[in-house]
């Protein structure tokens, strides 16, 4: 039977795709990472737990502290004037809002080895996509990173911007068997009859179609 030091150390050979699955062996002193709340503030962003006033009234994206589900679950775009009792549901926070491509990065060893931009219409919740391409361009892998206790060679970082907005121990679970001559992924929120469709399920999402 393995022991729990050598399963952490297997789970850091391949990169993980799943939340759940880096949950089971993340060291104690990561845990802070899945905090969004924690990372927005060590970042130096506008940005405070329910309860905390806002510093001016504004446009402030609003979600949950921890969500290990994915999908935006929870998150939303609110105007908050002052107070947030009553507005930011405990267990949630808010941060200011960014303006600017929104690319997630898949880091190994500090190195970008795939980076795709999520399309949205802004009129749309913030779980919803029109699609995600591969793009050639990535940020530089994050110094805030530098804090990571333990070696985990697969990072994902998610950007708005030049903003890190999200960090996971694992790489993009949607492009994980997707072939390498597929650009563009396409969400896909009802039943299709189109022959490039891959079943991909996940919150109301049923899958992808793939176009290259």
């Amino acid at each position: 039977m393995l022991t729990a030091y050598k399963q952490r150390y297997l789970m850091t050979m391949q990169p993980l795709y799943d939340d759940l699955d880096v949950w089971e062996g993340i060291d104690p002193g990561n845990m802070w990472f899945f905090n969004k709340l924690q990372v927005s503030r060590y970042l130096g962003y506008k940005c405070g737990p329910a309860g905390i006033p806002v510093p001016e009234p504004a446009r402030y994206v609003v979600r949950p502290c921890i969500n290990l589900l994915g999908m935006g679950r929870g998150a939303e775009i609110k105007w908050l004037e002052n107070d947030t009792h009553e507005l930011v549901e405990p267990g949630y926070f808010w941060c200011e809002e960014f303006i600017g491509r929104h690319i997630s990065v898949d880091y190994t060893e500090g190195e970008p080895i795939l980076a795709v931009e999520g399309l949205r219409d802004i009129s749309d919740p913030l779980w919803k996509w029109l699609g995600w391409k591969r793009i050639d361009y990535a940020p530089p892998f994050p110094r805030i990173c530098d804090q990571i206790v333990g070696h985990r060679p697969h990072i994902n970082v998610e950007f708005i911007g030049d903003k890190v907005i999200e960090i996971h121990f694992r790489h993009n679970p949607d492009w994980k068997d997707v072939p390498d001559d597929v650009n563009t992924l396409i969400p896909v929120y009802k039943e299709t009859s189109d022959k490039h469709f891959m079943p991909n399920p996940e919150h109301k999402r049923l899958g992808f179609i793939l176009r290259k």
